[in-house]
């Protein structure tokens, strides 16, 4: 039979060459997980053929942990199920338990503590103390998990004492370690600092100066308790320490919480300068976090992808293996007809397959706008609070007041806009005259602004992507008027109608683009600014959403004499309903 089904399978690809319809070769991570699951699949077979259901009930176990291990959820949960189904029928505990346990981890990982919660309690009941200790502390552990979820923190203590206590009678060290550590961050939660503080300090003899997560973290959340405390010296001191070992790891995690509490402890003794320098490293690490996270959530997704489609491949295949059996004595009048099929089958399987990847290419550019849509606010917000400390340091509470009410209504309008890939024109004029009056503010006499819109367009139905045109503008006050030194500047921003297409004109009289470069290269070197950069992402991506054309032209402007006189930067927007 495997020499049957490899020549099988070698006469499709041969018909897929002639008929101009082959697939891209796998790559060796594809191949070995074809070849995996399709020993799994003969050896399934072979297993039900000798009715051997000890065996086959082993198989679905380990088909269960190769999808989870690709996160694939409904495969994994289907093949847990069905070694479940076996252990029951056989009545071996040791099959059920591994079940259990492998369903209430997958549940675990997707965040859904309702079904987690009996599936670990089944399998508690149906381990063996006596084989399955370490299993049995992980699972005290996601009791504790469950607990914490709902509430009930003295039970999440209470289980993950359980997952303590087994870890010392077989003395593995990290699961004493990650048990002490969920018990000290609850009671923490609880706000028993003295018993937290405790726990912590024990558990640093488990772990040595050699950087680990684990470690950053314990010496992070320390700093949180003397923070709370009012011992802010000491906290820092414990802060730094986390900081340093997370630094060696590239921790993006405890970096980015590590900093936003560092910034709330400088807020807490009035020093706020400190507190903004800290709170601008979180949101630094928070975006390269969520970057990573959102790279990881794309690998997960495609992993997800391939292993579908591995499956189906392979349910073809072995539906292919099957009619061979009628093909041992037919197979000389019966070859063409099964290459006719063969043929049909593929090619069906083709355009299913095309239809697929392109639905997955559309979520993946929806996902990718949302997360630069999500980097886009953070960076707003932080460059508009240099304009709240101004008038803070300035001691002029008038004007704080006024500039704060207004900062308000920006913040609210912003968030409000980021929850959409596309929002009306009226709304993202009003962001922008917000926007526009906060920045009056902060630089008197220093710039006059004008917004003209065409009549022709209708501004409560037309429509634009998010935060489009702020980023130009903030590029125009910051870059070209803001360094005006004979006169005050003005900048006119207009939207017109032309070819079915809104075209955005956003011009200043500013120093020009030659000579902002060379102030920003005499300061900052070759950085390029964070929400440009974002802005000519989101372009590309709308292009490719909607299937339009947006482009952003610049234009140098200059006097009767040739020196520059200003920048005008013209958006193509293409009407959006």
């Amino acid at each position: 039979m495997r020499i049957i089904f490899i020549w099988f399978f070698l006469m499709i690809m041969i018909i897929k060459s002639f008929t101009g319809l082959a697939q891209p070769s796998f790559n060796q991570r594809e191949a070995d997980s074809l070849l995996l699951l399709l020993s799994g699949k003969d050896s399934l077979t072979a297993a039900q053929q000798q009715n051997d259901s000890l065996q086959q009930a082993h198989i679905h176990l380990s088909t269960g942990w190769f999808y989870y291990n690709r996160r694939n959820i409904n495969a994994a949960l289907q093949a847990f199920n069905s070694g479940l189904r076996m252990g029951e029928a056989l009545q071996d505990k040791t099959i059920q338990a591994d079940a259990w346990f492998g369903t209430g981890l997958v549940y675990f990982i997707y965040d859904d503590y309702r079904e987690m919660y009996p599936a670990i309690q089944r399998y508690l009941e149906l381990s063996d103390p006596a084989t399955q200790q370490h299993r049995m502390s992980d699972a005290y552990r996601l009791l504790g998990a469950y607990y914490r979820h709902i509430g009930q923190f003295q039970q999440a203590i209470d289980a993950n004492q359980k997952s303590y206590d087994i870890a010392v009678s077989v003395n593995d060290s990290i699961q004493m370690g990650a048990a002490l550590n969920h018990i000290a961050w609850y009671y923490y939660e609880m706000g028993n600092l003295d018993k937290s503080l405790e726990i912590y300090r024990q558990n640093l003899t488990f772990y040595s100066g050699d950087g680990r997560n684990p470690l950053a973290n314990i010496y992070g959340n320390m700093g949180n308790i003397y923070r709370d405390w009012e011992r802010y010296p000491e906290a820092i001191g414990y802060y730094n320490r986390s900081i340093e070992l997370a630094l060696k790891n590239n921790d993006l995690y405890n970096l980015s919480w590590l900093y936003k509490d560092i910034s709330d402890l400088y807020e807490r003794t009035g020093e706020y300068k400190q507190a903004l320098e800290n709170m601008k490293q979180a949101a630094v690490y928070q975006d390269s976090l969520t970057s990573v996270n959102y790279q990881q959530r794309m690998a997960g997704a495609r992993s997800q992808y391939e292993a579908e489609k591995n499956a189906r491949e392979l349910e073809l295949l072995s539906l292919k293996l099957q009619r061979n059996r009628f093909l041992n004595w037919a197979l000389a009048t019966g070859i063409g007809l099964v290459l006719i099929i063969a043929l049909l089958i593929i090619i069906r399987s083709r355009l299913k397959a095309r239809q697929r990847i392109e639905a997955m290419n559309r979520k993946v550019s929806e996902l990718h706008q949302t997360n630069l849509r999500q980097q886009m606010n953070p960076h707003f917000i932080f460059n508009t609070l240099n304009s709240i400390q101004y008038y803070v340091f300035q001691n002029d509470k008038i004007s704080s007041n006024n500039y704060m009410t207004k900062f308000a209504s920006l913040i609210r309008k912003t968030l409000e806009n980021s929850r959409h890939t596309a929002i009306t024109i009226q709304e993202e004029l009003e962001t922008l005259s917000l926007y526009l009056e906060l920045e009056s503010l902060r630089f008197k006499e220093k710039f006059e602004w004008r917004i003209d819109v065409d009549d022709e367009i209708d501004t409560l139905t037309y429509k634009m992507p998010t935060m489009l045109i702020q980023p130009y503008v903030e590029n125009a006050i910051t870059h070209g008027l803001m360094h005006k030194e004979n006169g005050k500047g003005h900048l006119r921003i207009g939207l017109f109608l032309k070819n079915e297409q809104i075209l955005c004109t956003i011009e200043d009289d500013g120093i020009g683009r030659a000579r902002a470069i060379e102030i920003k290269q005499q300061k900052n070197g070759h950085h390029q600014s964070m929400g440009i950069t974002i802005t000519e992402s989101r372009l590309r991506l709308v292009n490719e959403l909607y299937g339009k054309k947006m482009k952003v032209q610049y234009t140098d402007l200059l006097d009767d004499s040739g020196n520059p006189a200003g920048t005008r930067v013209l958006i193509n927007i293409p009407i959006i309903t």
